[in-house]
């Protein structure tokens, strides 16, 4: 895998703002997200100079709520948050993704051998694995950032209501080209939104060093290629993309 590294993370936690779903619909807030993926990051980072081992799991937040009603979860409400929220609305179908494919990689580093004795890859491709999932979810973290940015969701952009009611309306008109395509009812970035591009880059990386930690463990392509397919997170072929010009973007995590 490639040993370029981030220069530096700023994940600092955002406030809600208008124009994002508010939480507590089945899915961790993205405030635990982001603590997720700072405490990871930092074990990960504290590995590079190879004096000690990198992660072999990822670091959890336990983002539950007291009742079905609550709008707070309960790290969030000790931690004196206003609120939870999830994305801006156009992003809800990536984080629903991303969710469900770091479940996908949780069990997959848990998973055993035949015998039970050890677990099924080695401690270098789950490391590697760890790494990747955290990459990922950094970029999400960026990507989000630069939506919000520039779309005028931030609270303290200079006329802050018609930038949210213009993202609703654009938001209500994917919602309805949604539908006539038959697709899963979740909003994502499209070819004409200027995040895609950096994101869908993203998802390639994480894919192909997925792929790379599993040959690692000397798992067979077709099984590489069931385990790949059955996480949601997907990438678009984009023609004429050299994959390893894709893979010189640097993580930068601009404050909210």
């Amino acid at each position: 895998m490639s040993s370029e590294e981030p220069e530096e993370l700023n994940l600092q936690v955002l406030d809600l703002n208008s124009g994002e779903i508010q939480s507590n619909a089945g899915l961790p807030c993205f405030p635990c997200f982001m603590r997720e993926m700072r405490a990871t990051w930092r074990l990960v980072q504290k590995a590079a100079d190879g004096t000690t081992p990198g992660p072999t799991q990822r670091e959890q937040e336990n983002c539950t709520y007291p009742s079905l009603e609550s709008r707070k979860c309960t790290p969030c409400d000790a931690l004196k948050h206003s609120q939870c929220f999830i994305v801006p609305t156009l992003m809800t179908g990536h984080y629903v993704d991303i969710r469900a494919t770091l479940n996908s990689i949780d069990r997959l580093l848990n998973e055993r051998n035949d015998s039970g004795q050890s677990y099924w890859l080695s401690e270098d491709s789950r490391r590697g694995i760890v790494k990747a999932a955290t990459r990922l979810g950094v970029f999400f973290i960026d990507t989000v950032s630069h939506h919000r940015a520039l779309h005028s969701l931030n609270p303290d952009a200079v006329v802050f209501g018609p930038f949210v009611e213009t993202y609703r309306q654009l938001a209500t008109t994917r919602m309805a080209q949604l539908q006539e395509d038959m697709g899963d009812g979740l909003l994502r970035l499209g070819f004409s939104d200027a995040e895609f591009g950096r994101y869908n880059d993203a998802c390639c990386r994480f894919t192909h060093d997925v792929d790379w930690c599993l040959q690692q463990s000397l798992v067979d392509e077709c099984t590489r290629n069931r385990v790949i397919k059955n996480m949601p997170v997907k990438f678009v072929e984009v023609p004429q993309v050299d994959v390893r010009r894709r893979f010189g973007l640097r993580l930068s995590v601009p404050a909210a």
